[in-house]
């Protein structure tokens, strides 16, 4: 399967934290009644029916979830999250479409998730 920037993007940025880690933030993210942004919920209904991070984040595809982590400190950290998807439409140029947001996660010394904010979300 071929890599593609978006994959490229993730993997750099799971190596920044845990896939414990990971999860467990993507499930801190999520709000009850599916009033999460739809890259969460979606996320969470995949990581539900049993699927793991990998077989979710790298299908090959260029559209799909998309991660990008920043270290704010030893225990802070940026998230940037989402599901994008190329829409062509006859006679214009491909434009993205999406939703997404952007967190600000504190870990405990454990590594737990021990604040979570959720910042800009967006929708295209």
């Amino acid at each position: 399967m071929k890599t593609n920037s978006r994959e490229t993007e993730i993997r750099k940025s799971r190596q920044l934290v845990s896939d414990e880690q990971l999860l467990a933030i993507l499930r801190a993210m999520r709000k009850p009644g599916g009033q999460s942004v739809f890259a969460v919920d979606q996320m969470n209904e995949d990581l539900d029916a049993g699927e793991t991070l990998d077989q979710i984040f790298y299908t090959g595809e260029t559209d799909g979830f998309r991660l990008k982590i920043k270290r704010r400190s030893a225990s802070s950290l940026q998230i940037e999250f989402s599901w994008t998807f190329e829409q062509h439409l006859a006679g214009s140029p491909p434009s993205s479409e999406g939703a997404g947001g952007t967190w600000i996660v504190e870990l405990d010394a454990a590594g737990g998730v021990q604040f979570l904010d959720e910042g800009m979300i967006w929708m295209s």
